[in-house]
Formats: structure tokens, sequence, C-alpha cells
């Protein structure tokens, strides 16, 4: 997270002990547009998972 911060990044961990869906629901209630999430199978691939809310309007 620090790199990220470092970079210019506002980032939020959110270590509570609530369900890995609930955290996202909470996350999209707050608008917030990209979530990276790093979990077991994550871990265990030595990857992350992107999420985005963002909608890209072409005209």
């Amino acid at each position: 997270m620090n790199d990220l911060t470092g970079h210019g990044y506002r980032a939020h961990l959110d270590n509570t002990n609530e369900r890995l869906g609930q955290k996202i629901r909470n996350s999209e209630m707050k608008k917030i547009p990209v979530m990276i999430i790093v979990g077991d199978k994550e871990i265990e691939s030595n990857t992350v998972s992107v999420k985005t809310q963002i909608s890209w309007r072409f005209r």
C-alpha cells in the first residue's frame, strides 16, 4: 500500500472481519472506483484481482 500512496494514489486497507462479499458491497456503496483484491487465491497464484466501477463513455 505504501507503493500506491507513495505514487500519489489514495489507498485504504479493509482489514475488518467481514466476508469478502460484504467488503465489496461496502466499497461499492462508498463509490470507490477501483478495488485491488488480495485473498488466499491471489496469494497462491501470486496475482491480484482488480474490480472497477468506472464506466467509460465514448462519443
